[in-house]
């Protein structure tokens, strides 16, 4: 009775939340469980208890409540006040010492949610902003403002002694009928992707970094040997550029690592109500707050300098961007996890569109997503509208219009990938172990306490198992010192992936975002023995993880490939490249217009064992198959003609 009790309630707020006649503070359980206080000035902690003392609706007790932010407290709600929550806020009302107070929400066994007294507005057109301010006049909004970072975007802020709270207004004007969209900033507890564990360059630590070259040696976690990204490979081609630079999304990172700091720019603190600020350091309450810290070395540790690791892209350059940070459990749940991931709507949004619009990003990494318990939650309802606005406009307009790649984590509780990593127009990274395979409880790691999620909307893997990193400095991150063994999770994975497009970038960096995925995508290894029957628009795909396991290498030599061929002239940028799965050997190029294409296949002795002839081919990318397995093995010799022009590439048949 108790159960058909509560779907029946919470179906009905789920129809107040579409079409909202009054204020409701229900949620899916369905009722808050404590209130969110935030202060207008400088208080001190002891004014602040003394003054939620005078709200009846507040339960204060002898414990310390702990501030998540500047001056915000979370506060448990007395008997009888989650049911009239509208009660809590009145008594506020006439305070000019509380800015708002809003529902505060516990999903799960981990998980909270709530909202501040802002939401935000898209227009249909520029030309609705007359209809936004009417509104807004109508009902007592306090304020509103266009956003600096997202076009025909406003934030209103609702005032609380006006007509409903930010939630109520957001549905007040969806309901109008006059915008796109309007949605409050939420304030909740991300999935950051990390499940860390509680205990060819000079870089000494180098050796343990099977994600780069993995030589299945114990200190690497004894896996399979050759089960990596064949980093070192790609290094023969390029080991970055210092003009392709990676925004790294995160908790913030330790600026003054020596590992870091000659690749780090300048930073964004999104988290900061100063927008201007180049502040990107992470906090040092936690030592998860190292989080950001690991996922940068990942991607742009110094190589090659006699310390630490080297990072996947170690010649390109890191832009940290803070948008979270890590927080005491503000309420008291017995197995609450001891510290938590916190951030806004807002924060995402700031930090996402400063990285590819102010800094100029050229690929963008995100070890974060928002797990499905808070998507599938009533003040959600599926995804985070205002959030999507900033990832999409990246992913359109970045790279002067050519278009970002965003790079997010897929999850680690091994169910379907969370969102943002499952949206179509990004690029989700599942976490393999050093055995190839999709990470798992049973993988061959031995840690049986997560496992990476994949689905449907599998898009990429990468390693991601007791990855060696940099982490902040001292004893204030993950280790006693200065890196960090074990950095474990899609968190770890997605650095790795985000990468490797750098060095493709740092190859052509006149590829479309289009182009460049697929690259990416199309030479994967399609690896774990699992079903890869599906064929997507780069090629075989898997559920466990999508086109494959990233392999720098031949993403490398493809990049190389697309640069174009002149039609009088045949340019060196031609490439021959081996795939040791099928055992084919490939003559990739391109034509910039349309010509006159021969290729031709020697053998050591000069002697012309194939020919192929093309009469006014088009302008565009060609492959074409030089060895199916079938040649004697050897070394031979391929010529391209391109209008009378030729190149010759050297390349080597295996014995099978």
């Amino acid at each position: 009775m108790n159960k058909l009790y509560t779907i029946f309630s919470c179906t009905i707020f789920l129809i107040s939340l579409l079409y909202p006649a009054q204020k409701s503070y229900a949620d899916a359980n369905c009722f808050p469980s404590y209130a969110l206080v935030k202060f207008t000035g400088n208080m001190s902690y002891d004014m602040k208890i003394a003054l939620m003392r005078q709200n009846p609706g507040l339960l204060i007790t002898d414990e310390v409540i702990n501030e998540i932010n500047i001056n915000e407290m979370v506060v448990p709600l007395a008997d009888g006040y989650a049911e009239n929550f509208e009660a809590v806020a009145r008594a506020f009302r006439d305070e000019a010492a509380v800015e708002y107070v809003s529902p505060f929400y516990v999903v799960g066994t981990k998980y909270a949610i709530t909202y501040s007294n802002e939401f935000f507005v898209k227009l249909k057109s520029s030309g609705d902003v007359k209809l936004l301010k009417e509104l807004a006049a109508k009902m007592n909004i306090l304020s509103y403002k266009e956003s600096e970072f997202l076009h025909d975007v406003y934030i209103l802020k609702a005032s609380k002694t006006g007509d409903g709270d930010a939630k109520y207004m957001a549905d007040y004007f969806n309901k109008s009928g006059y915008f796109k969209y309007a949605q409050p900033n939420y304030m909740f507890t991300p999935e950051v992707g990390s499940a860390n564990q509680t205990d060819s360059v000079n870089d000494p630590l180098y050796k343990r970094q099977w994600n780069t070259h993995n030589n299945g040696s114990i200190l690497q976690g004894s896996g399979t040997p050759h089960a990596d990204m064949k980093v070192d490979s790609a290094w023969t081609i390029t080991t970055g550029s210092p003009t392709v630079k990676i925004a790294i999304i995160d908790s913030g990172t330790d600026t003054n690592h020596l590992d870091l700091k000659d690749n780090i720019l300048q930073g964004f603190d999104a988290t900061d109500t100063n927008l201007n600020n180049h502040n990107s350091y992470p906090r040092t309450a936690y030592p998860d707050d190292g989080h950001g810290t690991c996922t940068s070395g990942i991607v742009g540790a110094k190589g090659n300098n006699g310390i630490g690791i080297a990072g996947v892209a170690y010649n390109c350059r890191i832009i940290p961007v803070h948008v979270f940070y890590y927080i005491p459990p503000p309420f008291p749940i017995p197995g609450y996890p001891s510290n938590i991931p916190w951030s806004t709507s807002a924060w995402f949004v700031n930090g996402i569109t400063w990285a590819w619009k102010n800094a100029h990003a050229d690929v963008l990494s995100n070890s974060w997503g928002v797990p499905d318990t808070l998507l599938h939650y009533p003040l959600f309802v599926g995804q985070d509208l205002i959030v999507n606005e900033a990832i999409f406009t990246a992913v359109d307009s970045g790279r002067g219009g050519k278009g970002a790649p965003m790079f997010f984590s897929s999850g680690n509780d091994g169910g379907p990938p969370l969102w943002p990593s499952r949206l179509p127009q990004v690029i989700g990274v599942n976490a393999t172990s050093m055995c190839d395979q999709r990470k798992s409880p049973t993988s061959c790691d031995g840690e049986n306490w997560w496992g990476s999620n994949w689905g449907d909307s599998s898009d990429i893997s990468a390693p991601g198992v007791r990855i060696p990193s940099t982490d902040m400095l001292g004893t204030h991150g993950f280790s006693s010192n200065d890196y960090y063994y074990f950095f474990n999770g899609t968190s770890a994975a997605c650095p790795n992936a985000a990468a490797v497009m750098a060095l493709i970038f740092s190859i052509n960096d006149t590829l479309t975002l289009t182009h460049a995925r697929n690259i990416i995508e199309s030479t994967c290894d399609t690896v774990g023995g699992y079903n890869y029957s599906t064929i997507k628009s780069s090629g075989h795909w898997s559920k466990e993880l999508g086109y494959g396991r990233v392999n720098a290498y031949r993403a490398a030599r493809k990049a190389q490939a697309t640069l174009i061929v002149p039609p009088t002239a045949v340019n060196t940028n031609i490439v021959v490249y081996y795939d040791k799965t099928t055992h084919r050997t490939v003559l990739h190029y391109a034509l910039g217009a349309g010509a006159t294409v021969q290729v031709e296949v020697y053998n050591i002795l000069g002697e012309k064992i194939g020919v192929s002839h093309y009469e006014n081919a088009a302008k565009g990318e060609y492959e074409e198959l030089l060895n199916d397995g079938t040649l004697t093995a050897g070394i031979y010799f391929a010529r391209l003609l391109v209008n009378g022009h030729y190149a010759t590439r050297k390349f080597v048949a295996y014995k099978q």
